[in-house]
């Protein structure tokens, strides 16, 4: 339908139910901005004052904020570029307040072309009008990188990043575009959560900081970080695991004081299991495609492999790859490790924002129909997890049952472990009692031949079950 016949629609529906409707009219605006233009330039990294310099000169930049990691590197920098004839000022702690506020007030004004800060320095920073914002050095943590970026592309207006990558810095950028690849060979899963983050225009990061996490979507600053010093399969399942809660974000699965914190739990606890349950299909599909590495590294993960052999059970079962999703949904809420967790982390979350917030708890449900949008598969199949009895209970039945199943499985291995006992007894004392004939047997005296006048004899330890004799 075309853009007049809708206009049509409406104005023959507003007749039919109003009386005397006023038509107006209006000339739309401005359109918004386009998002923040992200460029790469890759550089040797004695190189990049010069090709700084080039851009300014050779494009033409009137005014372009410039970013360095340290106060030294970017009293250094100010220098190069005031020596070739372009103005520019540091704006670091060491500086006074007079000067900082004069300089930045110079800068706004279009007096100076370069401003050189470090990310302290240059919180809070708001210029209207930055079409220019220049990573020199690229920063250690993602939120730095989006508070640069974030001087640009204001009130409107469109603006330009500039990182200038050295090949130390490269490493990051390349495992971040191999990620990508790899997570491609799966189109179905692969490009769809790719797709709905490219939307959100989601930052993607390998993050240094040495902490328990493996990897996190963080919503305020719309970042996925992944670990380094995880393996390139394992960040690929972490990678699914955070893209899949930002698929879950734009649905409005997210932790928030609306609701009791009962149903907050809840719903955390649904949230988990249904990303389970997708990246546990994701790296099933690898596997059928001939990447058992990725199936691998989700079996690795030692709290999660009961979820991965209860899919691969219902798969092999049934083949429905439907029935294996909602079979490890549901299996997820059978470990009590898991449910103690993330009982304690929304806890902890929920208390924290409420002193934050000073807001006062409430105790509203969740709607009835709430999870029906969860658990749908990028082929648009819903496999059911909102109808299961596990979503429906509450935390405490959870908790309960989770510690009742893990008392089972003790059970059953400390009952298999004293039934075989007795055969394990037995089986050692006879390999030792044949172990002590053998060695008896041994002779470990070899008469070297050789010339004549040499009589010399070596002993050595031969083969346990291999008896020998004296030649």
């Amino acid at each position: 339908m075309s853009k007049d016949e809708k206009k049509l629609q409406i104005r023959n529906l507003a007749q039919r139910m109003l009386q005397d409707p006023e038509h107006i009219e209006m000339t739309p605006g401005k359109a918004a901005a386009e998002p923040i233009v992200q460029k790469v330039h890759m550089v040797d990294r004695l190189n990049k004052r010069a090709l700084l310099i080039h851009l300014i000169t050779k494009g033409d930049w009137t005014r372009v904020l410039v970013f360095t990691r340290t106060k030294h590197g970017a009293n250094k920098l100010t220098e190069k570029l005031v020596a070739k004839g372009i103005s520019a000022a540091a704006l670091h702690s060491n500086k006074s307040q007079s000067f900082r506020t004069r300089t930045l007030e110079e800068f706004k004004n279009g007096e100076m072309r370069t401003l050189v800060a470090t990310d302290v320095a240059a919180r809070g920073l708001d210029i209207s009008n930055l079409p220019y914002v220049v990573n020199f050095d690229i920063p250690s943590t993602p939120e730095d990188y989006v508070h640069r970026i974030g001087r640009t592309g204001r009130a409107g207006v469109s603006g330009i990043s500039v990182s200038l990558v050295s090949h130390d810095e490269k490493i990051h950028l390349r495992a971040i575009e191999k990620l990508l690849k790899l997570l491609k060979k799966e189109p179905r899963i692969g490009n769809y959560l790719l797709s709905v983050a490219k939307g959100m225009h989601t930052v993607f990061c390998i993050d240094e900081r040495d902490d328990e996490t493996r990897g996190y979507y963080d919503f305020k600053y719309n970042i996925l970080g992944l670990k380094e010093h995880l393996g390139l399969f394992e960040k690929l399942i972490i990678f699914v695991h955070e893209l899949r809660h930002i698929s879950q974000f734009t649905k409005g699965y997210y932790n928030s004081l609306d609701y009791d914190i009962e149903e907050i739990i809840r719903m955390n606890f649904a949230i988990e299991a249904d990303v389970q349950a997708i990246v546990t299909l994701y790296a099933w599909r690898m596997k059928e495609i001939g990447i058992n590495e990725v199936w691998d590294a989700q079996s690795g993960f030692s709290n999660y492999i009961d979820i991965a052999e209860e899919f691969e059970k219902e798969i092999k079962r049934s083949g429905d790859e439907v029935k294996a999703t909602n079979a490890a949904f549901v299996q997820w809420y059978k470990s009590k490790w898991r449910v103690d967790k993330y009982y304690k982390c929304s806890y902890s979350w929920y208390v924290d924002r409420l002193d934050e917030t000073k807001l006062i708890q409430k105790y509203i449900k969740l709607p009835e129909n709430f999870f029906n949008k969860l658990c749908v598969l990028p082929c648009e199949k819903n496999y059911g997890c909102h109808r299961s009895d596990e979503i429906k209970e509450t935390p405490q039945n959870i908790t309960k049952k989770a510690k009742q199943y893990s008392n089972k499985l003790h059970h059953n291995s400390d009952y298999h472990f004293k039934y075989f006992l007795p055969f394990f007894v037995f089986w050692f004392i006879n390999l030792f009692i044949a172990f002590q004939h053998y060695c008896h047997l041994i002779s470990v005296c070899v008469k070297i031949q050789g010339e004549q006048n040499r009589n010399t004899v070596s002993c050595k330890c031969s083969t346990i079950l291999t008896r020998k004799t004296c030649i």
